[in-house]
């Protein structure tokens, strides 16, 4: 037997003090907006059963404490549209929203990106009182830079335009941002697991971490190169990742690869423990090789194979 399709619209009339809900046929009827499908479709004897909800129904699901908070959620979602879009967009703070300031930093992070960079400043720039805020700053935005990699350019610039922001409204805050940079850049690579410590963790932790240790190398290279730190941080991570398993040593050829040519004095001595290491471990190909493409873009020419 052919299964026929039924659509139903269901409209609220809330002209009158007890809104009244018909149905009738989806096509049959002009609407101001189109009705948002919710739900999966019901089978009853020949006819399958699409249930579509127009914004002010939804408005009538929401006032019942029973409604399902998926539909609401959609009510919530075309409101703000809608409401957005006749609204100028203001500076929002922590203050003004009544909320907890974490929560505050942590929202206006998540909405970043480079064409709304300087409205995001303007919102941090008033909430970034005190060094605690800036450690909050911080935190979550490194995070975010690890997590994100092919954003983290656009969190270490804007690390550094809010910093130089700071300077001048907020000069003492401004000046303790970058040892709290260099604090937490430092405790990056703290921990660094050796071969035998990765043989012990599963396949799932192993990817996890690897996602982590490169998300990290990348955000040290991006400062560097944006002129945040100086080469003796990327030395200093250089130099924990050289002496730990194989997960350590694809981070280290990345870290090597991005930063480039530096001073080779500083980095001779990694460049001597990745040769030794190479000639004592039975270390895979493929990791000789990504090792030795890092050390030439340091500046050496030697040969791992």
């Amino acid at each position: 037997m052919t299964t026929k399709t039924r659509h139903i619209l269901i409209l609220c009339d809330l002209q009158c003090n007890s809104p009244v809900i018909e149905k009738v046929g989806c096509n049959g009827n002009k609407y101001i907006y189109p009705p948002i499908k919710v739900g999966t479709p019901t089978y009853k004897n020949e006819y399958k059963t699409i249930h579509y909800y127009t914004p002010e129904h939804l408005l009538q699901l929401k006032q019942n404490f029973h409604s399902v908070s998926a539909v609401t959620d959609v009510f919530d979602k075309l409101i703000l549209k809608r409401s957005n879009s006749s609204t100028p967009m203001k500076i929002v703070t922590a203050i003004s929203e009544n909320i907890d300031s974490t929560s505050f930093i942590r929202s206006s992070l998540n909405k970043l990106c480079q064409s709304n960079m300087s409205q995001i400043l303007k919102e941090l720039k008033t909430q970034v009182r005190t060094i605690n805020d800036a450690k909050i700053v911080l935190d979550i935005l490194f995070k975010k830079a690890v997590n994100e990699k092919k954003f983290t350019s656009l969190y270490v610039d804007f690390y550094k335009q809010l910093q130089t922001i700071l300077l001048s409204t907020r000069e003492e805050v401004g000046k303790e941002m970058p040892k709290i940079l260099l604090d937490n850049a430092q405790h990056l690579f703290i921990s660094i697991p050796e071969k035998t410590e990765e043989d012990q963790k599963t396949e799932e932790d192993l990817d996890i971490m690897k996602f982590e240790f490169l998300g990290n190398c990348r955000l040290i290279s991006e400062l560097y190169k944006s002129g945040l730190v100086k080469s003796a941080l990327p030395v200093l991570c250089m130099n924990q990742l050289v002496n730990g398993g194989l997960i350590a040593l694809e981070a280290l050829a990345q870290l090597m690869s991005e930063i480039g040519n530096i001073n080779q004095k500083e980095v001779k001595p990694i460049k001597d423990k990745i040769v030794q290491r190479v000639k004592e471990e039975s270390l895979p190909k493929r990791y000789c090789i990504i090792l030795e493409n890092g050390l030439k873009a340091l500046g050496f020419n030697e040969k791992l194979m």
